[in-house]
């Protein structure tokens, strides 16, 4: 699997999705998933929320499916700087180009890597990411009181 997108568009779709997948009682297992008709999507979730966000604009070469730590791909998109990043895997090793810096990382176990399954609901919401942060926000604000 290849995958190239602009550093911008990827980095707010890994905080999406990082966001829910490492919550309290989520187990940090973020899922990339590039399908075979050309698109790139990021999922994570903990009980309470799921966050599915496309990157858009993306280029794919090869579908695959993957889970990585969403940790650590957050301080990795945290690092990057560049115009574009550029996702590939061999086996069970991912890399993440960017400008100058290249990142390595291996792929959750075999055995690990479904634990974050897509949740079919007849309920499911489409919000804008400003409205989402507002309510991280707002939840953060609660719980700190």
């Amino acid at each position: 699997m290849e995958c190239t997108a602009q550093v911008e568009i990827f980095k707010t779709a890994v905080i999406a999705a990082a966001t829910a997948a490492t919550m309290k009682g989520a187990d940090d297992s973020l899922v990339l998933d590039a399908s075979a008709d050309g698109e790139l999507w990021l999922l994570g979730q903990s009980r309470e929320i799921r966050v599915k966000r496309r990157v858009d604009g993306a280029k794919v070469k090869g579908a695959g499916r993957l889970a990585l730590s969403a940790a650590r791909l957050k301080k990795i998109v945290d690092a990057i700087s560049g115009d574009e990043v550029k996702i590939t895997t061999k086996g069970n090793q991912v890399t993440v180009k960017s400008g100058g810096a290249t990142f390595r990382l291996t792929t959750v176990g075999e055995g690990e890597q479904w634990r974050v399954q897509e949740i079919v609901t007849p309920k499911s919401w489409n919000l804008q990411g400003d409205i989402v942060k507002k309510m991280f926000d707002l939840v953060r604000w609660a719980v700190s009181e």
